[in-house]
């Protein structure tokens, strides 16, 4: 059994207004005419703060928000002002997918049952809020692994030789890689999740394994012995397994509810739980 839907929506009319701009944690959404309801407004970055963005007294020479540092995000100066401003933000998408689907396979031999039901959606985006809080790889807070392959700057041209804060001895000595990946920021300064920039906005297209039931019908020629019609023992997990790029719990979070100038917001949502189930199905 397979299903799917498709939503299109577009704001026809706003009593003569052609936007309407709302602001929410630091995070701007745009209603427009002529577009999807809510798109996400955000700051588009073009790589990161090189040493060759600053002259020799650290002074930038590329347009920087407030309190950036070396190896901190890029953003692009959209209005070609010299600055970066919130007139530098530009649409980066919304949280309607382009297709949500379900599909259920039932597989049946002698007296035994199988039923897996898929389920997911392909395209729209998601905004983690959730990455202020717990994706800034500084604060003294917990953070995803890969802060750990951050942007490093030459710490001793910064604060004098042998005062790098990275223990580089031990890290030789118990094998822990502190290595750039090429794409990880420098954590502090102002960038990543302290920034409402596109890196916050995640893909939620996804395909999650939602169902997984096995079951077992007695053979009648036993029940009828005891005057039972049917009798099925089963086993079901439901929320298995999802496969998604979202590094949020699930891209199906909607932290504002059903405010429609504020979708697709996940501000730490809880996680879908996995469970298993036993029963027992008896019919007289």
């Amino acid at each position: 059994n397979l299903n799917l839907s498709h939503n299109k929506n577009i704001v026809l009319d706003m009593g003569g207004q052609e936007t309407l701009d709302v602001t929410s944690w630091g995070q701007k959404y745009r209603t427009e005419v002529g577009k999807p309801l809510s798109q996400f407004l955000a700051y588009h970055t073009i790589g990161l703060l090189t040493p060759d963005c600053f002259d020799a007294s650290g002074n930038a020479i590329v347009p920087i928000l407030a309190g950036q540092e070396e190896g901190n995000y890029r953003y692009e100066d959209v209005n070609k002002d010299g600055k970066i401003t919130a007139d530098d933000m530009v649409v980066c998408g919304n949280n309607f997918p382009d297709l949500v689907f379900g599909f259920t396979n039932k597989f049946a031999y002698k007296n035994f049952e199988l039923s897996v039901l898929l389920q997911g959606q392909i395209g729209g985006e998601i905004m983690y809020i959730g990455g202020r809080h717990n994706n800034l790889g500084n604060s003294g807070r917990n953070s995803y692994r890969h802060w750990l392959h951050s942007y490093k700057p030459d710490f001793e041209a910064m604060y004098g030789a042998g005062e790098n804060p990275i223990p580089v001895e031990y890290c030789k000595q118990h094998g822990v890689d502190m290595s750039w990946d090429g794409k990880t920021p420098y954590a502090w300064g102002q960038s990543g999740g302290g920034v409402a920039d596109d890196n916050r906005i995640f893909s939620t297209t996804y395909l999650r394994v939602k169902n997984i039931t096995l079951s077992y019908n007695l053979p009648k020629s036993i029940l009828k012995k005891v005057n039972i019609k049917g009798l099925k023992v089963y086993a079901a997990m439901d929320n298995v397994y999802i496969f998604t790029n979202y590094i949020g719990y699930t891209p199906e979070s909607n932290t504002n509810g059903n405010g429609t100038t504020r979708l697709g917001v996940d501000y730490s949502t809880y996680p879908l739980s996995r469970r298993v189930i036993f029963g027992a199905s008896l019919t007289f």
